[in-house]
């Protein structure tokens, strides 16, 4: 007899002219999705993750011209199945801002959680120094900041954070991801997208936090180029688990920007 929880998914041909659609069923369930696909993706832990209101989500430093906006462009692209409502956060020299999203999550050491979002950054070089306006020298413990950050906290003692930062050298969306490892017990996970002491605006959307480390998968043809993408699931970094793979070359890579791969 099972008395666990274990992931389902079924998948239905809906009839035309379908016009309302009933889930109903008994016993306890979890992390429940209904997507117009052919298999369930990923369960993304994160709420409202379009930016299409500022439900679920908390802004801190934010003034006036921050907030919930319009893509620029007025494109979705290549934010593919994602509309055009993004967060807009204005830079500001004195200020750190953010927009984040609390989950009451528990867990312990040895914990994957992966996650990513889009970006387009107006953001100046993260380089120099930060100087806020009431002082004539630069503070050394300030840092500018574009991009967005995981934090894994036991009540208000932080026990892991993994900071994604974006190609201030990319003007066009690119997509972060990146993965933080539980060192300890920790009974809530922070996903928050940063702008701090920065200049112009800069924009997000598409937030997305999963509780398992992934990789991105190419199978290469003898002339290099890719004939096959997947996502993979790893409970470690052994390599192995994608030997399966054909023989020709086969890369493992995860975006971090227009350009660099982490």
């Amino acid at each position: 007899m099972f008395f666990g929880t274990e992931r389902t998914e079924v998948t239905l041909a809906v009839p035309d002219g379908l016009n309302s659609l009933t889930i109903s069923g008994s016993g306890s369930a979890a992390e429940l999705q209904l997507e117009q696909a052919e298999a369930a993706s990923r369960y993304n832990l994160l709420q409202n993750t379009d930016m299409d209101s500022a439900a679920h989500w908390t802004g801190t430093g934010l003034e006036t011209g921050d907030g919930i906006a319009t893509d620029p462009n007025d494109s979705t692209a290549p934010k593919l199945q994602l509309d055009n409502s993004v967060l807009k956060l204005e830079g500001g020299y004195d200020t750190a801002k953010s927009y984040t999203q609390t989950l009451s999550v528990s867990g312990g050491l040895g914990d994957d959680y992966s996650f990513g979002a889009w970006v387009k950054s107006g953001s100046v070089s993260k380089s120099g120094s930060v100087s806020l306006s009431n002082k004539n020298t630069p503070d050394s413990t300030l840092e500018r900041h574009c991009g967005i950050r995981v934090r894994l906290l036991n009540g208000s003692t932080e026990v892991d954070s993994k900071l994604l930062e974006a190609n201030t050298l990319c003007p066009e969306w690119q997509f972060l991801s990146g993965s933080v490892r539980a060192s300890g017990a920790y009974d809530t996970v922070e996903f928050s997208f940063l702008y701090d002491y920065n200049a112009n605006e800069s924009y997000f959307d598409g937030a997305q936090l999963f509780r398992e480390k992934f990789a991105y998968v190419y199978d290469y043809d003898d002339e290099g180029r890719i004939t096959r993408q997947g996502v993979v699931a790893f409970v470690s970094t052994d390599l192995s688990l994608i030997e399966s793979l054909s023989s020709a070359s086969r890369e493992q890579k995860t975006s971090t920007g227009c350009f660099d791969i982490e």
